[in-house]
């Protein structure tokens, strides 16, 4: 597809399911990993396999992939459960990713889009994001605003191999 053609794609959204949605989220996973606050440790393609596995057989995990043109852009990896206290059903992103080259276009709104039907669908009563990337911070709150979550708390991590 011609680079303008591409750059007036729609964005898509589906279901983790193929061989190939493994291969492309094992891709994504370590873009994500290495843009993240974590990438100070070793990436664990075994762990990582494990997961997108786990997550493509559905139940009570999801993962979806965004799409624009010809090129996997991003995805939400997601799960349900009864809440700590409560039986209320709680869905929670786990992860999600946008590369970078795709940021400010359709393809984050879709895919939380996409992950809240899902989540309705299997019943949940909330649908919960937890930011603990360390980068864009800002951005990202004004996002998840600006799409209709609110905030409600922080996220706080202490690195213990160097606490006193």
């Amino acid at each position: 597809m011609p680079k303008e053609a591409e750059r007036r794609a729609g964005v898509t959204v589906r279901f983790a399911k193929a061989e190939d949605d493994a291969r492309s989220m094992l891709e994504l996973g370590r873009e994500a990993f290495h843009a993240t606050r974590m990438s100070a440790h070793p990436f664990d393609e075994g762990r990582t396999t494990a997961l997108i596995r786990k997550g493509m057989a559905g139940g009570a995990a999801v993962l979806l992939i965004a799409r624009r043109g010809n090129e996997d852009v991003g995805f939400v990896a997601g799960q349900i459960g009864p809440a700590l206290f409560s039986a209320a059903r709680t869905a929670t992103v786990v992860a999600f990713y946008i590369r970078p080259s795709v940021l400010n276009g359709q393809a984050a709104v879709k895919l939380i889009h996409a992950f809240r039907n899902w989540a309705q669908a299997a019943g949940a009563d909330e649908v919960q994001v937890h930011v603990t990337s360390g980068i864009r911070m800002a951005e990202t709150d004004s996002f998840m605003r600006r799409i209709g979550f609110r905030q409600t708390g922080g996220n706080y991590v202490q690195d213990v191999s160097a606490a006193d």
